[in-house]
């Protein structure tokens, strides 16, 4: 399944909010996720793309939770986001793509 979602990067993971019994939260779990963020400049004609796999896992720990609060990963939406999800870093990749004048 694919969320658009906004997140944060925190040590060795990326971190994001869910609504409690949604899509997100019975699609995550303990088990692998992947995460891909882009990005594009239409002007220049660039752009890069980032994907990250990792174990995902619903954070319970009330230290781990306590941290959260400073880390401003607030919900863009009206509804509730009281569980949080983390996606560790295992496996990292990416590219970028730089505009090439006709002259290359």
């Amino acid at each position: 399944m694919i969320f658009p979602i906004n997140y944060v990067v925190c040590d060795d993971a990326i971190l994001c909010r869910a609504r409690r019994g949604g899509d997100l939260d019975r699609s995550t779990g303990n088990g692998m996720a992947a995460f891909e963020i882009d990005g594009a400049d239409l002007v220049y004609h660039e752009g890069w793309s980032v994907l990250v796999i990792g174990q995902c896992v619903h954070l319970t720990n009330l230290s781990e939770l306590d941290l959260l609060k400073y880390l401003r990963l607030l919900p863009w939406v009206g509804e509730e986001r009281e569980l949080f999800i983390r996606i560790a870093l295992d496996e990292v990749s990416g590219r970028r793509i730089h505009h090439r004048s006709s002259s290359d």
